[in-house]
């Protein structure tokens, strides 16, 4: 069983009665005090499905889950942390839109939780073509600096 959490689009939390009667809010599932899925709702429609936690060979099954449950709503799908060296994560996010899967994004995270890089690739057939990719730094005063690379 899940314990559901209601958040407004700010981030506070709400109960469930000022989430319905708002109608934009954030709704998310926990397991053992950790979120699996978050469903974004603007207007009262749910507009989009993050899931959380995706083991890679599940992928399949859960967009047919989502697909079961959702019909064509938008949804992302994070997988879980995968250690690119001992300083560096990656999580990729396999992003589902109008029937498809439409693009993947790699973020790329060090140990403390800040993202260094974050690429993202179009799907072509069985290839994945990157579009464009953000690195991030920091400057003297801790603030990020972002440099943009199109392919």
């Amino acid at each position: 069983m899940y314990e559901v959490k209601y958040e407004d689009l700010r981030g506070n939390i709400i109960n469930e009665n000022e989430a319905l009667e708002n109608g934009n809010y954030y709704k998310s599932y926990y397991e053992n005090n950790i979120i699996v899925k978050t469903e974004i709702v603007k207007n009262k429609e749910i507009l989009n499905v993050h899931y959380f936690y995706i083991e890679k060979e599940d992928l399949s099954k859960n967009v047919q889950q989502h697909i079961n449950n959702y019909k064509n709503v938008s949804a992302c799908f994070h997988n879980k942390l995968e250690k690119v060296n001992e300083d560096c994560f990656r999580e990729r996010m396999n992003l589902y839109n109008e029937g498809k899967m439409d693009k993947i994004e790699d973020n790329y995270i060090d140990a403390e939780g800040n993202e260094l890089k974050n690429i993202t690739y179009k799907i072509e057939g069985e290839k994945l073509i990157p579009v464009f990719e953000i690195e991030y730094s920091f400057d003297e005063y801790g603030d990020v600096i972002e440099k943009y690379k199109k392919y």
